[in-house]
Parts: C-alpha cells; sequence; structure tokens
C-alpha cells in the first residue's frame, strides 16, 4: 500500500519523507530519488530525525499495533496537531488506535470490501461493465510508477 501514497504524493509534487526498515525498498527508493530513512517508526531515535513537530501529517501502512500506539503517543505528544493516519487489521485495534488519538484508521480488508461492493452493484446493473472493469484495474496495475 506504501507505494500507493509515495506515487500519488511525487505526482502531486508534495513534500513527504519515506520511512521503511527493508533495506531493498530503501535501496530502491534512493535510485528513484525518492526521499527516505531506514528505520523503524518504533524507535525514538528515527522519529527524533523526523522533524515531527513540523510535519503536518504521518501515514503509516504498517498494521502493527504495538508501533501504532507508540507513535500516537510519541507524536501527538510533540505536535498536538498533526494529522496521524495508521493502518490496522482488526477492528477492535482500529477503535482503540481512535480512542487513542489517531485521526484515521485504514482497514485494508474494510476498504477493499466497500470497493467491491461498489463495483458488484455497478455490475448488477451492467453486467457487462466486468470488462471494463478488469480494463481499469490493469491499467492501475500496470501503470508508471515513481519507484
Amino acid at each position: 500500500m506504501g507505494h500507493i501514497f509515495v506515487n500519488a504524493f511525487a505526482k502531486a509534487e508534495k513534500n513527504f519523507l519515506v520511512v521503511d526498515f527493508n533495506p531493498g525498498i530503501i535501496k530502491n527508493l534512493i535510485a528513484n530519488k525518492i526521499p527516505c530513512v531506514y528505520g523503524d517508526l518504533a524507535n525514538h531515535e528515527i522519529l527524533k530525525r523526523l522533524n515531527i513537530e513540523a510535519a503536518k501529517m504521518v501515514i503509516s501502512t504498517v498494521p502493527n499495533y504495538e508501533d501504532s500506539l507508540f507513535l500516537i503517543k510519541y507524536a501527538k505528544q510533540i505536535n498536538p496537531k498533526i494529522i496521524l493516519i495508521l493502518t490496522a487489521n482488526q477492528i477492535g485495534e482500529a477503535i482503540h488506535l481512535y480512542e487513542t488519538g489517531a485521526d484515521y484508521v485504514i482497514l485494508p480488508h474494510i476498504l477493499t470490501g466497500n470497493m467491491m461492493i461498489n463495483n458488484i452493484k455497478r455490475l448488477m446493473k451492467h453486467k457487462s461493465d466486468i470488462h471494463e472493469l478488469r480494463k481499469e484495474h490493469m491499467k492501475m496495475l500496470k501503470k508508471d510508477r515513481v519507484y
């Protein structure tokens, strides 16, 4: 999911910084001149390097509940106005992240389900649209990526 955000921000020419714990991804980002930092968001030293005080928004696609709680507590203490968009895999965790201070919690399986319901409604009206949906999806999967 992270590459979707990177592509969108890069194409919109927005300032952003990617933090990733995967050296292969960091190498690829560097090769594509994408601003990035190697590290773990649950590490105080990494967070200190990110200039959270000045950040407007943090988007975390890592569905690690403990890391998300750590990020909320750290970021909201330093910058109470920061918008935190986090990811969770379970509804109960998402609710607790909201209660703890997350501004929005991505639940991939729920978002995907909602998108598919819309597609199914479209297909119920126009069965032939399946070919157009397939074509749109293939185009999205194959389109040029920033990295």
